[in-house]
């Protein structure tokens, strides 16, 4: 039979067990009946009143229950903290080289957009002297010479004039297409040198090409102005015959290499923006992904803290039963 001072203490700790947060829920719902009535019974009957061993059985079967759930929460704590360190190591590793990638990524698209200027500004100097206006003030102006010239001489000097001229105005665009060129070659070697951009550098228009034709109308105009034929043909019929075997090849060689000219031009300046856009495009989809990274952290943080409650709660369950068990004991 069972003293009062045995049964008292077992009450009691059977009550306090019963009234932690948690404890009806974490065992069997026929353990969990049982241990109820027995309790009101232990509150009810005298200190003889039997119930140790039935007690005590189940808190047996409790304690079982709960150091279960006391392994799984322990694992999963163990798991998510390791989760959470290595997400918060790869989160800082990435955030280091992407602020600096994107330092470095808005220096480049602001050096980009200076040198964009710069060779826009020139380019527009170059597509000027190729232009419709500047050759048409060419060709008229020589026009006007050679019309105006009294001797078949002077006439012929004209023309060749206007060959000498076309063989400088074709020097100094070459002059200033090279000096874009070379810019353009900075530009692309400033970031080529930058890690993580592998650029395709833009061709060249092809100014031996176009240099090799005017040499070939040039030699033209000097075999037009010494042919004897040309020489004894009256003057309207002799610059009409110019105009059409060299003024308008001439014309038509310059147009040509205006337009190769723009087109390399905008080559030039289109490969280059569409390479920084796209890496442009990849820093901020890593942005993106750092972001993912950061908001499964913080998810990942409230799960741990959610499983490190439910696991300090369960180890007050298992002190409980421990005390019960304890009381049955004594």
């Amino acid at each position: 039979m069972m003293t009062a001072s045995r049964q008292d203490p077992l009450a009691e700790a059977l009550g306090a067990f019963l009234a932690l947060p948690g404890a009806l829920e974490q065992i069997d719902p026929q353990v969990r009946m049982r241990a109820q009535e027995l309790y009101a019974e232990l509150e009810g009957a005298g200190p003889d009143r039997p119930g140790c061993a039935v007690i005590g059985m189940l808190m047996e079967i409790g304690r079982e229950t709960v150091r279960c759930r006391l392994a799984e929460l322990g694992h999963e704590v163990a798991t998510l903290a390791g989760l959470i360190r290595t997400n918060r190591e790869v989160a800082e590793r990435l955030g280091q080289t992407l602020a600096a990638d994107l330092r470095q990524g808005e220096e480049a698209w602001q050096s980009f957009g200076i040198s964009r200027k710069l060779i826009a500004r020139q380019g527009l100097a170059l597509l000027a002297r190729l232009g419709g206006e500047n050759l048409d003030r060419l060709f008229a102006r020589n026009r006007g010479d050679i019309l105006s010239s009294p001797t078949t001489g002077e006439l012929t000097q004209a023309m060749q004039t206007l060959a000498d001229q076309a063989v400088s105005l074709f020097e100094s665009i070459d002059y200033q297409e090279r000096r874009i060129g070379m810019l353009v070659d900075a530009v692309y070697a400033r970031f080529s040198d930058a890690p993580g951009y592998a650029l395709a550098r833009p061709g060249r228009v092809d100014m031996d090409g176009y240099r090799q034709d005017l040499q070939a109308l040039s030699a033209k105009t000097r075999e037009f102005c010494r042919s004897r034929i040309n020489l004894i043909t009256d003057k309207n019929s002799l610059v009409k015959k110019f105009g059409q075997e060299v003024v308008a090849p001439l014309r038509e060689l310059f147009v040509q290499l205006g337009l190769e000219v723009e087109r390399w031009l905008k080559q030039v300046s289109m490969l280059l923006q569409v390479q920084l856009q796209e890496r442009r495009v990849g820093l901020e989809l890593r942005e993106e992904n750092l972001g993912k990274i950061l908001d499964h952290l913080v998810t990942l943080d409230a799960r741990l803290e959610e499983a490190e409650t439910a696991l300090a709660r369960q180890r007050r369950l298992e002190e409980g039963l421990e005390r019960v068990l304890g009381a049955c004991r004594t």
